[in-house]
């Protein structure tokens, strides 16, 4: 494994990514059923597991003087039924597992419904899976201080991991406040042994209740990225399990799902997700691009790896790479992408890396998009905003920062297309100029020569039969003018329900309406009401309303601010102006 793992690391250097998804590299369950007795070895034997420890520091180590950075993935809802926590296989002589003794000393690890001592099945699994045994926090401070000090050490002194990426990170304990609880205290057990290491965290779903700035920094994006990325080009669900036309190509749905999903994570957030098209949970997406539908798996957890890369369309997966390499967040790329491995969802997803068998041009394409994407501050941490989703399978979007304004095209039919794009919501001027400086399609993928004017606010683009263009101009004029440009599509407080110096009644709500969607919770925190009151904010649509709990005071004078910190659900822009005014409550 080591010598692998240190040829996939020059690899590695040749493609250049940022985040790159390796299978695990210790000891698994899989392992017993092809050699129980080295397995046993491996996992039970002190001295085995010192050595096996100090190689992957070793590892680490090297990987670093390539400046390459490594999370580790930490598994702490569940252990495997293997562990020797539980050790249903009896495979630790004299450890007394809590599947095999009453008396075990960690019994309290899990939870038991039955007393049938020994050999006792009524533990708790994970989803019912029961080599997946659910780890019982709540009930055993020695296995928390355990886990804490695993997260710890592993990322501190001597060792010096770059941060943990953690698994199914929103079923750890019995409640959602000590899953909170917990991974507030895993953030401060990690950060103060390496300040600087990540916390990514599996969640299907809206993560911004964790992404507080207490427990993890950023997520695997699943929600604001991968899935609205495929059921876009694909239809495909992540699994190939089913297809969903009416989502393929519905360049509206699109938008307005990403412009939803991604409003929800923190701005910090969002530029530090890990962007991924696919990993060892979910079918590869070369192989969503075929479009079929792995029923038999779904069904009788029988599939047909055969039907993997039949009919792919690298057309379509460039432009999910352009997608990967251009929106925010950080470009997470799985083993073998980079060299057209197919596979349905775990464990087809986990093929060999296809040593001399790579897709070449595949892999130049790689070595290109990528070299753009760290080339270009804009795609790093510049600001967003959607400028075309009118048509089917077309769409495009802008970034910008202080250097650059950049658009990226996607066509996903089988016919080439022409659009305009309305580059004025950038900050362009007629005559402007935009280079093309990158093209894809099916077969391809080159340097654009052309260079486009702006015309009446917009460009005009063609873009080849499910491919992309990538256009770039550069920051040519004073930042104030551009940001003048801009402050024409910030947006504004168009009413309010109180007026300045108003008196209203002790029930009545406070409105506030926006000239476009804001994101909700830059309202809630930039909502702003002096002397504090308790109250909930409601939404319909771009107007939201404040009420107290309780009521407001009755003769009371209050102030309300809204700062500019609150930011538009497209493009993230922020108020035009704070909004600031005084009103009074009767008596």
């Amino acid at each position: 494994m080591e010598y692998i793992l240190i040829l996939y690391l020059f690899h590695h250097l040749t493609i250049s990514t940022i985040l790159k998804i390796m299978n695990p590299v210790m000891g698994n369950s899989s392992e017993i059923n092809k050699d129980a007795t080295k397995y046993i070895k491996r996992t039970t034997d002190p001295e085995n597991l010192e050595a096996s420890n100090n190689k992957l520091k070793e590892l680490i180590s090297k990987f670093h003087e390539k400046d390459i950075k490594v999370v580790l993935d930490g598994v702490f809802n569940h252990s495997g039924s293997f562990n020797k926590w539980l050790d249903r296989e009896g495979l630790y002589e004299g450890e007394n597992g809590a599947y095999e003794s009453k008396d075990s000393p960690y019994r309290d690890y899990f939870v038991f419904s039955e007393d049938t001592w020994p050999n006792n099945e009524s533990y708790e699994a994970w989803w019912g899976y029961k080599t997946l045994p659910k780890l019982n926090f709540e009930g055993s401070k020695e296995l928390e201080e355990s886990i804490l000090n695993v997260a710890s050490g592993w990322v501190g002194e001597g060792v010096n991991a770059d941060g943990w990426r953690l698994d199914v990170a929103a079923d750890l304990g019995h409640s959602a406040g000590y899953n909170h609880k917990f991974w507030n205290i895993f953030r401060n057990s990690v950060k103060g042994a390496n300040n600087e290491a990540v916390i990514y965290a599996e969640v299907y779903g809206d993560s911004s209740g964790w992404l507080n700035g207490q427990e993890w920094d950023s997520v695997m994006n699943y929600d604001a990225f991968f899935e609205p990325i495929s059921f876009f080009l694909t239809g495909m669900e992540k699994h190939s399990y089913y297809k969903r036309d009416d989502l393929k190509n519905n360049s509206k749905n699109f938008e307005k799902d990403l412009r939803e999903k991604m409003a929800k994570l923190p701005y910090n957030s969002l530029l530090s997700a890990m962007n991924q098209l696919d990993n060892h949970d979910h079918s590869r997406f070369i192989t969503r691009t075929t479009g079929y539908v792995d029923k038999e798996r779904s069904n009788s957890d029988v599939s047909r790896p055969e039907e993997a890369d039949r009919n792919e369309n690298l057309g379509i997966l460039k432009e999910a790479v352009v997608f990967q390499m251009t929106l925010p967040g950080a470009p997470t790329l799985y083993y073998g992408n980079e060299a057209g491995v197919p596979g349905f969802t775990d464990p087809d997803s986990r093929r060999t890396y296809p040593w001399g068998d790579e897709n070449m041009e595949l892999m130049e394409f790689y070595k290109d998009i990528i070299s753009i994407h760290k080339k270009y501050s804009c795609f790093i941490n510049g600001s967003m905003t959607s400028l075309y989703s009118k048509s089917s399978g077309l769409y495009s979007f802008g970034r910008w920062d202080n250097n650059y304004r950049s658009v990226v095209v996607f066509n996903n039919n089988d016919t080439e297309k022409k659009i305009s794009i309305p580059v004025a919501l950038l900050g362009s001027n007629d005559s402007d100029i935009y280079r093309e400086i990158y093209i894809t399609d099916q077969n391809s993928h080159v340097t654009g020569k052309e260079s486009l004017t702006v015309n009446k606010g917009d460009v005009s683009v063609t873009i080849p039969a499910f491919g992309t263009k990538i256009l770039m101009s550069d920051v040519d004029k004073p930042i104030d003018e551009i940001s003048y440009a801009i402050d024409f599509i910030r947006p504004k407080i168009v009413a309010t329900s109180v007026e300045k110096n108003e008196t209203i009644n002790m029930d009545d709500s406070l409105v506030v309406e926006f000239d476009q969607l804001m994101i909700q919770r830059d309202v809630s925190t930039g909502f702003i009401i002096e002397p504090k009151i308790d109250g909930v904010f409601s939404w319909n649509g771009t107007k939201v309303s404040f009420t107290p709990v309780a009521g407001w005071k009755k003769g009371r004078t209050y102030q309300v601010l809204l700062n500019r910190d609150i930011r538009s659900v497209a493009g993230e822009l922020s108020l035009n102006e704070e909004l600031k005014f005084v009103f009074n409550i009767g008596e």
